[in-house]
């Protein structure tokens, strides 16, 4: 059971891994060593933090970002979340999902991280970035990283918390998580290559089961394998009836 679990973490891992190399592209090495960074700094997970980041990179080029931008801004919402998960005392992957989806224009979720976005803080967002013009006319991208701004400008306390708390309880907690999941992941490193092999063996073995049942053919279709093995297990099952009965009259 505990190899399994193993199995399967690395095994959605590795499907992370793919993932950020294909977002981040040609900057995903720059990327990888940020995320070593901030684990080494904070005592994270520095695969749970690659994942946070290629989610949030994968959403914000989605909305027409270009890859620079988009990394430099998945890095920002990253730390920030974390920073604000914990001087909150909140769980880091709501943090973060809370983040993504307040940037999307989600109020309730920025409420989660303790900021407001409503149309005096965007405003005020707005003017620190220097923009002009109402907020309604900016291009989706540019009001993600509006919305960042304003969040940014309510949790300035929380900044550096991660830091900071290093020798808290809940910190020595999360460090503690952290490394039993690098733990498992490195284990999984050892066991993904040969499940990956038994999994692509039975595979194959699937594939020649199916193959040969379709040859046998429609099992009521006279003159079919599948039918002429029907007809005589069926056969000899009725023989073997007739025999019982003969017996139970003797």
């Amino acid at each position: 059971m505990v190899a399994r679990r193993v199995y399967f973490q690395r095994k959605v891992s590795s499907c992370y891994w793919q993932k950020f190399n294909v977002v981040f592209d040609t900057i995903s090495k720059d990327v990888d060593a940020w995320a070593e960074n901030l684990a080494n700094a904070i005592g994270r997970s520095k695969n749970s933090i690659k994942t946070y980041l290629a989610d949030n990179q994968n959403l914000l080029v989605g909305f027409g970002m270009d890859r620079q931008a988009a990394a430099q801004l998945s890095e920002q919402m990253v730390e920030s979340a974390i920073d604000i998960a914990s001087f909150a005392n909140l769980d880091e992957d709501a943090a973060v999902n809370a983040m993504s989806k307040a940037l999307m224009g989600e109020t309730e979720c920025a409420k989660q991280l303790g900021a407001v976005l409503n149309d005096n803080t965007i405003a005020t967002a707005m003017e620190t970035m220097g923009l002009k013009g109402k907020f309604t006319a900016l291009d989706e991208a540019t009001k993600m990283q509006v919305r960042y701004t304003a969040i940014m400008n309510q949790s300035q306390d929380a900044m550096g918390d991660a830091v900071r708390s290093m020798d808290s309880y809940e910190s020595q907690s999360r460090q503690l998580n952290a490394q039993l999941k690098e733990i498992k992941e490195n284990v999984g490193k050892f066991i993904l290559p040969y499940a990956n092999k038994v999994v692509g063996i039975l595979s194959k073995g699937a594939t020649k089961l199916k193959e040969f049942t379709e040859r046998l053919g429609d099992v009521n279709e006279e003159g079919t394998t599948a039918h002429k093995v029907f007809h005589k297990v069926e056969t000899g099952w009725k023989g073997c009836i007739l025999l019982e009965r003969k017996w139970l009259i003797l």
